[in-house]
């Protein structure tokens, strides 16, 4: 489910939707915060780092709609299964594109596998830090119910 959030901690997983022209800060992380100055010089829209059972992910927010969704589905298959709580941070249609990938590619038909509770993906929140409304928000969860 995607809900809304007034803030994030480095102590979970969270994707950072980047502008790659505009100046970005995390505060307290000296680390995190080289990782980001370098990604924004690249030329790579994805990236990501393990820090234990914690990964940070970021994307630069400089695409369309569709390979945001499929960032999402990239940030899933990074995610460790076990992982219960992701947050984006980022506004608009474009982090609700990457919530959208993220939530759709979730989803697992392991109903008859003898193994199902292994392989079952943990993941059951979503949360948004940033520009966007409970409206869209609530939407999207009803899209990607049906």
């Amino acid at each position: 489910m995607i809900t809304i959030s007034q803030n994030y901690t480095l102590q979970e997983n969270v994707v950072f939707m980047l502008d790659k022209s505009i100046d970005f800060k995390v505060e307290n992380n000296v680390l995190v915060q080289d990782i980001i100055e370098e990604f924004k010089q690249g030329d790579s829209k994805f990236d990501f780092i393990k820090l234990g059972k914690q990964t940070i992910f970021l994307i630069d927010i400089n695409q369309e709609l569709e390979p945001l969704r499929v960032a999402g589905f990239s940030v899933r298959q990074q995610l460790d299964k076990k992982a219960e709580r992701i947050t984006l941070v980022g506004n608009g249609e474009k982090v609700l594109a990457v919530a959208e990938g993220l939530e759709l590619s979730n989803y697992q038909f392991i109903k008859y596998f003898k193994d199902a509770d292994e392989k079952e993906f943990a993941l059951n929140n979503i949360a948004i830090v940033g520009d966007v409304t409970a409206e869209r928000v609530a939407e999207m969860n009803n899209i990607i119910k049906a």
